[in-house]
């Protein structure tokens, strides 16, 4: 079977269709020198270069800058008509439309796109791929007062890329424009009216030219395919349809997956030793860091879901080169640090060194301030922009001078401190004219937490009864928790709110939740005082409480085991022995008179219909799915590696890396791929497109196919994205360690469940109902995408196992959360359907059970209800659940 076909690397960042002229002509002397100055200037990062933190530990200056081909990690897109269908940037390269609109949130890249379109644009053109090159026209510095458009747009190109040209140089690039790609970034940088003294045009003035250069077969400028590219802020391009720019194909930058985060690290970290080499020096501490960033992002979800947006992934990566030389172990931690490197540090050597030696505190405190005002007016139902007023005010109120300090020397440090934060540094970002915003929303958070260590308790505790303010509260508790003095305070409010009004709602549950949590996340749970432990203790207790009761928004369920992952789950503590539902034997019917009513074909294909006896020997299943931290266990003592565990020959060739069989097995993946993603297609998580890339990450890896997304691998979450093979494997694994524990009966095995056994266990927990409980819509009961009478939107992830523990079973999550495989072949029923044992040879579909957060067939819940497929298969919604039986039954 032929191999399947390998992307080469330049066609995973960018396809370029070849020019229609193999001979260019030469170059005007404008065009020359602007290509060379563009090339210069923008094919790098303007933040966070490895070139920059090479040569700033070694104290001089960088000679030179990386080039973004070698650095950057090509975003992905969601288009207008397909919006939860992840696209390359060859789709917008290749897009049809004569102007592309690219949204984006703050952080994502926008303007790091355009700057690599532009040079890419360049060095296809200079090597005669292309018959045009890009001008870049950053808005924010447009100027079209007593200018013709064509020589407004030149000027501002020119004056980005650091050039100054005679006027014959400017005559010819603007001759160049009628054969050029016009990049006009940034246009929610624009305010929406003019201010005194204004000459940048206002967001509708700029849209007006854009439309004006889209008009078809216009004289002055390029029309035709992908003739402009705009950049604007999500929010900003929603605000008012006057600044819109249509006809247009829109896309909008989707933030890393974790994927993409992993290539930046290794990306930025390859050219930083490679630097590092050039210089003569060592590149140990270089390969070591690389490693450090990569497990620190995988393995702590929150910092994780943090930097798949770009710019908290880069700030993390320039950041980590303090003195400690610790990588943040929590978000607070990054975001202070990056404040603390980007608002100071990084101007010691530069015009702002007295004013951020001098009054470090000063500038901190009002930065807080700021961040502490827009969270306050955003939970009150306000905006979190902020005005130069407001920065004013911050800088005023927060002033450490004393009394006898001059008026005129106190306003202008006043004025110098307010226009440092206004600057932004990365960290605040200007919206329009005299506005601004905080790049992310946790910078927001967590300086709004610093701000909070100047209130007083009774003030602190008002705040820590409301939703809003739960993640500021988290964040001041992680900012306190490196010290000791800091865990005194923690604990002595966390036992403040254990007593006085309100101290029993959710909301105060769930505050003394998160600032443990925290406090965990900062010291990985060590050195921690006898107090603060008993805390911790009592919140679990406190939290699995909550879980019990029916009422409970289903947010806060997800939030109560996303905590307790982070604190310790003491449910799953317990003995794997203890944490079983036994099933006697017996006579068992199993199916239905009809069959379920599906929109997907493949379900058709596995009938539950008609319904059939048979017996069963004694069995039980696990209470809980397998979850992360539990795998991570078979990961961590080579379970990959163990022959012994793998019981078929195609498994095992399969998990030690055999090349002929991943390629035959991927080449089967693919054929059958429009058959098993349909549910990915339906939910618009998947295009046809993406089958190719899809199936090559289902087969071509050696741990779990999500164990680095922040998103499904916390540790109480269920392990997904393992195949069949993966779940027998686990499953013989944990049979032999229980085994050499003595806790495993000689006549028992642990393998995984047939689907009869399944099927009859939950019969037995539902009775009549055609779920495995008695009461309660499947909303109040499961985690299930296709829940009807949802009140809230269910999230689409995995949750903490055991979220509904409503039934006194104690078994969990035997319908939803995600689909559970089963020993049992795909076919009709039969006598063979009661076998307690299965041929595990083969390639033969298998029986997958329970539905899932990401099902989208109702039915799919009911206990009846069969999926099915190939053992090499694996999806973010498919785990295990674990079976007790007697050997060879």
């Amino acid at each position: 079977m032929d191999a399947p076909r390998e992307r080469t690397p330049e066609e995973k960042v960018i396809r370029v269709a070849p020019s229609s002229s193999s001979v260019r002509r030469s170059l005007a002397d404008g065009e020359a020198k602007y290509l060379a100055a563009a090339t210069a200037k923008l094919d790098s990062l303007e933040y966070g270069d490895p070139a920059e933190f090479i040569f700033d530990r070694s104290g001089r200056a960088a000679a030179r800058r990386s080039n973004l081909r070698e650095l950057w990690v090509p975003p992905t897109f969601r288009t207008a008509d397909e919006r939860n269908v992840e696209r390359d940037i060859n789709a917008l390269w290749t897009t049809t439309e004569q102007c592309a609109v690219v949204i984006g949130h703050p952080g994502y890249g926008k303007s790091t796109l355009a700057r690599f379109l532009t040079t890419r644009f360049a060095q296809e053109f200079l090597a005669s791929k292309l018959d045009r090159f890009a001008f870049y026209v950053p808005l924010a510095s447009l100027k079209l007062k007593d200018r013709t458009n064509q020589r407004a747009i030149v000027e501002c190109a020119v004056r980005a890329v650091g050039l100054v040209l005679d006027e014959g140089a400017l005559l010819e690039l603007e001759k160049s424009l009628k054969s050029a790609t016009l990049i006009f970034d940034g246009l929610d940088e624009l305010p929406m009216t003019h201010g005194a003294g204004d000459q940048i045009p206002t967001r509708i003035e700029a849209a007006s030219l854009i439309r004006s250069v889209n008009i078809p077969n216009n004289e002055s400028f390029r029309t035709g395919r992908l003739s402009t590219i705009v950049t604007s802020r999500v929010a900003d391009w929603h605000e008012d349809d006057r600044t819109k720019i249509r006809p247009a194909a829109l896309f909008e930058i989707s933030n890393f997956s974790p994927e993409q985060a992993k290539e930046a690290v290794v990306r930025w970290h390859d050219v930083a030793i490679r630097l590092r080499a050039e210089e003569g020096l060592g590149t140990a501490d270089l390969e070591k860091r690389k490693l450090d960033v990569a497990n620190a992002i995988s393995t702590n979800s929150e910092l994780g879901a943090v930097c798949l947006t770009p710019l908290m992934l880069n700030i993390l990566q320039t950041i980590y080169s303090d003195e400690s030389r610790d990588i943040p172990s929590s978000v607070s931690q990054l975001c202070l640090r990056a404040v603390d490197r980007l608002f100071m540090k990084k101007h010691l050597l530069g015009d702002q060194k007295l004013l951020v030696t001098d009054h470090r505190s000063w500038i901190l405190d009002a930065l807080a301030e700021a961040a502490f005002t827009a969270q306050e007016r955003l939970a009150q139902g306000g905006t979190k922009i902020l005005t130069d007023e407001d920065l004013r005010r911050v800088s005023k109120d927060t002033c450490r001078l004393s009394e006898a300090t001059a008026f005129e020397t106190r306003e202008n440090l006043i004025t110098s401190i307010a226009a440092h934060i206004r600057r932004g540094h990365g960290i605040l970002q200007p919206m329009r004219r005299n506005e601004y915003e905080f790049a992310h929303n946790v910078f927001r958070e967590v300086l709004a937490g610093y701000a909070l260590a100047k209130r007083p308790v009774t003030q602190r505790r008002g705040y820590a009864l409301l939703e809003k303010w739960h993640a500021p509260i988290r964040y001041w508790a992680g900012l306190r928790a490196a010290s000791e003095e800091g865990k005194n305070e923690i604990n002595a409010f966390v036992g403040e709110l254990r007593g006085g009004p309100g101290s029993r709602t959710i909301e105060a549950a769930l505050a003394r939740a998160e600032m443990l949590s925290e406090v965990v996340s900062v010291t990985h749970g060590q050195s921690l005082m006898r107090d603060l432990k008993q805390r911790i203790l009592a919140t679990q207790s406190e939290l699995l409480k909550w879980l019990s009761r029916r009422s409970l928004p289903f947010s806060k369920r997800m939030r109560i085991g996303d905590l307790l992952g982070t604190l310790g789950d003491p449910r799953l503590e317990a003995e794997f022995s203890s944490r079983l539902f036994w099933v006697e034997a017996g006579p068992r019917q199993i199916g239905r008179s009809t069959n379920h009513i599906t929109r997907i074909t493949k379900y058709s294909s596995v009938p539950a219909s008609p319904p059939i006896e048979g017996m069963l020997s004694r069995f039980a299943l696990s209470a809980f799915l397998v979850t992360n931290a539990e795998y991570k266990q078979f990961l961590a003592d080579g379970g990959y590696k163990q022959r012994e565990h793998w019981q078929s020959a195609e498994g095992w060739a399969w998990a030690s890396g055999d090349d002929d069989v991943r390629n035959a097995v991927l080449n089967r993946a693919w054929d059958v791929a429009p058959t098993h993603l349909t549910s990915e297609v339906l939910g618009q998580r998947l295009i046809a497109e993406d089958f190719p890339d899809q199936c090559e990450r289902m087969i071509k890896r050696s741990s779990p196919m999500y164990w680095s997304a922040p998103s499904h691998n916390g540790p109480n979450q269920p392990v997904v994205g393992v195949n069949w093979w993966e779940a027998l494997a686990y499953a013989s694994w944990i049979d032999a360690r229980l085994r050499k524990q003595g806790k495993l009966d000689k006549d028992q095995q642990v393998r995984l469940p047939t689907e009869a056994e399944w099927e009859s266990l939950a019969q037995q927990l539902g009775g009549d109902n055609p779920y495995p409980w008695t009461e309660g819509a499947p909303y109040e009961n499961a985690h299930l995408r296709a829940a009807e009478n949802s009140e809230e939107a269910r999230a689409l992830r995995p949750c903490a196992v055991g979220l509904f523990p409503f039934h006194s079973s104690g078994l969990h999550d035997i319908v939803g959360n995600v689909w559970e495989w089963t020993l049992s072949k795909a076919k009709p029923y039969s006598e063979e359907t009661f076998r307690q044992e299965a041929d595990v040879c083969g390639l033969d579909d298998r029986v997958a059970r329970g539905s899932s957060w990401l099902s989208s067939e109702i039915e799919a819940a009911e206990i009846t209800f069969r999926s099915f497929d190939p053992p090499y298969n694996a999806y973010e919604d498919l785990g295990i659940r674990l079976c007790v039986a007697e050997r060879g039954k």
